[in-house]
């Protein structure tokens, strides 16, 4: 029996993990605060959900702790994307601590 492929090639070398947790951002150039839900996360990145819209190369401080996770890092919006009510962001991060 031969084993069958994905219809697709998963071209990303790190594991995405699914969180649901609150997220503090605030954003470099004028300190502007606001909240966002991290959808999921990977050793260099993390996509956040969020009410308002932050444009691609935007700076950022974020926080995160909710239970046993505690997490701060610097990033930088490289994509976004639209739905219906919110804006899908993605991060690449750095400076990460935990």
């Amino acid at each position: 029996m031969e084993s069958q492929k994905p219809p697709y090639s998963e071209k990303r070398s790190e594991i995405r993990l699914p969180i649901n947790a609150k997220i503090d951002i605030t954003l470099k150039e004028d300190n502007f605060k606001l909240q966002g839900v991290c959808c999921n996360m990977s050793a260099s990145g993390i996509l956040v959900r969020t009410k308002e819209k932050i444009k691609p190369g935007t700076e950022l401080l974020l926080q995160m702790s909710e239970g046993k996770l505690d997490f701060s890092a610097d990033g930088e919006v490289i994509r976004l994307v639209e739905d219906e009510k919110h804006f899908l962001v993605a991060i690449k991060l750095s400076n990460i601590n935990s």
